[in-house]
């Protein structure tokens, strides 16, 4: 937990801040523009609550880069699934990307990192050449260390700051990923995986399952299923998925019940540093 507690004192080194986020249900939501002070209040309502959230669902259209990966580096260590509301632009997208697991929902808008207009205009060129470097430099290491690929990492610093590069949301999944490496394999490690065979099983499953939920009131003879849900829509009919059920069940809970060891105890961790802070 050291690098949580030095993440803390960064964290709350800064006072003024304008994110709004707020609890409900086990979200932990984050909407409007990133400003200085935000990880402070972050961390404060993170550690107000009861239980940690299962999600942070997060809608911006950018702001303050510096501030967006300490908020970033802190929702890394929680090890909370991440997921994008309407839109995740700018600086948003430094947020968003540090999750373990990140989904976006709404468009993902990429250019690439800057100071404020006022602050860098203010300064000599050689300053600025100087601040920018270094701006760059420190963007880079970040995205980096949240496992962003590089040929992401090109393509946010190919858009000047005047411009988004705008992704769908399944253009954003498919170029970060949805999870990362090392956590995916720490869930194998712990639970184990499916074969080919199982896994080709469990994904019409779950394809079938989606098309339910989006047809509640409709009949299963009448829904209109994709390829893949058919598998298991077949096997369904012929009393042949009842065991992958109970496999996928076994599995998550499995999964579920790792993460939260873990998120558990991330909370209490900044729930007591907060305290020895003087900041409860």
């Amino acid at each position: 937990m050291r690098l949580v507690f030095f993440i803390l004192i960064v964290v709350f080194s800064k006072q003024s801040y304008a994110l709004e986020i707020s609890s409900n249900g086990g979200v932990f939501i984050m909407d409007g523009i990133i400003e200085e002070g935000d990880a402070k209040k972050v961390a404060l309502l993170f550690s107000n609550l009861d239980e940690p959230p299962n999600m942070f669902l997060i809608s911006s259209y950018g702001g303050n880069i510096q501030e967006a990966i300490k908020i970033g580096r802190f929702i890394r260590l929680s090890n909370v699934p991440v997921w994008t509301d309407k839109q995740c632009y700018s600086a948003c997208v430094f947020i968003w990307a540090a999750g373990v697991d990140r989904i976006a929902i709404g468009e993902i808008g990429l250019h690439r990192p800057r100071y404020e207009h006022g602050y860098f205009s203010s300064l000599s060129l050689y300053e600025a050449q100087k601040k920018y470097v270094q701006l760059t430099k420190d963007s880079v290491e970040y995205l980096k260390e949240i496992e962003v690929p590089d040929k992401v990492i090109e393509r946010i610093f190919k858009a000047p700051s005047n411009e988004v590069d705008l992704l769908t949301a399944v253009e954003a999944n498919e170029e970060f990923g949805v999870r990362s490496a090392f956590y995916d394999e720490w869930l194998i490690a712990k639970c184990g995986a499916y074969n080919p065979e199982q896994l080709i099983i469990v994904n019409s499953y779950h394809s079938l399952e989606l098309a339910r939920i989006l047809n509640p009131n409709v009949n299963d003879e009448d829904i209109s299923l994709e390829d893949d849900a058919k598998l298991a829509f077949n096997m369904e009919q012929k009393g042949l998925l009842a065991p992958y059920i109970k496999m996928i069940k076994d599995m998550d809970e499995c999964r579920n019940n790792a993460v939260k060891e873990q998120v558990t105890k991330f909370h209490r961790g900044v729930k007591t540093k907060l305290k020895e802070m003087g900041m409860q």
